[in-house]
């Protein structure tokens, strides 16, 4: 099609494997398996929520004990809005993401909350792309 670049393959292919990572970090959550995001992120991995920053072993500290309470469900849906690829070893991500808690006494499924995502992903040493920083930002519920 004239006027249209060709698609930048690195970018392509960093793309896919970002949104890889981004969507199988919520697939383990909801899975009942979040302390597996560990292989997920950096360790270094920075997380934000709602002004509060974790980092490090305190990420997967609270990724582990999310996974430890076996009594709660969810089901994350996230909708990627845009993707920056940054430079060769680092790209971004920013996403809106509606969280649903399950459970037996909810009559409807409707979110309890509405969030903003931005999200960087750095290369490993293995040209692996892993989520190094995460800042959600509630816009609306609880």
């Amino acid at each position: 099609m004239a006027g249209r670049p060709e698609p930048d393959i690195p970018e392509v292919q960093a793309r896919a494997a970002c949104l890889d990572v981004f969507g199988s970090f919520f697939r383990l959550v909801d899975d009942g398996r979040a302390a597996d995001t560990a292989s997920l992120m950096t360790g270094d991995v920075e997380f934000t929520i709602n002004g509060r920053s974790l980092r490090g072993d305190e990420v997967r500290a609270m990724m582990a004990a999310r996974a430890a309470d076996t009594s709660r469900r969810t089901a994350h849906v996230a909708t990627p809005l845009m993707f920056r690829l940054t430079s060769a070893q680092e790209a971004g991500l920013t996403s809106h993401l509606q969280h649903y808690v399950l459970g037996d006494d909810r009559p409807h499924a409707a979110p309890d909350t509405l969030a903003l995502i931005d999200d960087v992903f750095r290369r490993n040493e293995a040209g692996a792309w892993q989520l190094a920083r995460r800042t959600l930002t509630r816009i609306a519920g609880v």
